[in-house]
């Protein structure tokens, strides 16, 4: 969905043949963007560090990556803080992320 021309650079997965960790794209503003590429089997942690504008969770995310994700957005610059973008089916049903949507607590509470 980007243009070819505006993909500045990339840098590869380490250990992952093939793989992309980091997209740098000329920004309108003309600076640059960074789009870090994650996996969710590289857990919460991997997800810690700095403040992100977006965060898209492609997949449902377990709760401790939606919190962080979720961290990381409020630690923007921006007045409104950042935003997260969620396209998942919840094909495991009541999960606690889509409790979370719902505000429906948990039957164990």
């Amino acid at each position: 969905m980007l243009p070819a021309d505006t993909i500045l650079n990339h840098t590869s997965k380490p250990g992952v043949p093939d793989a992309i960790e980091t997209i740098y794209v000329m920004h309108k503003s003309g600076g640059t963007s960074d789009l870090g590429l994650k996996s969710y089997d590289q857990k919460r942690e991997s997800f810690q560090g700095t403040a992100k504008h977006i965060v898209w969770l492609d997949e449902e995310p377990d709760m401790g990556i939606y919190t962080e994700s979720l961290t990381r957005t409020m630690a923007t610059s921006s007045f409104a803080g950042g935003m997260i973008i969620c396209t998942f089916t919840p094909l495991l049903g009541m999960s606690e992320v889509v409790r979370y949507f719902l505000d429906i607590k948990a039957a164990d509470e």
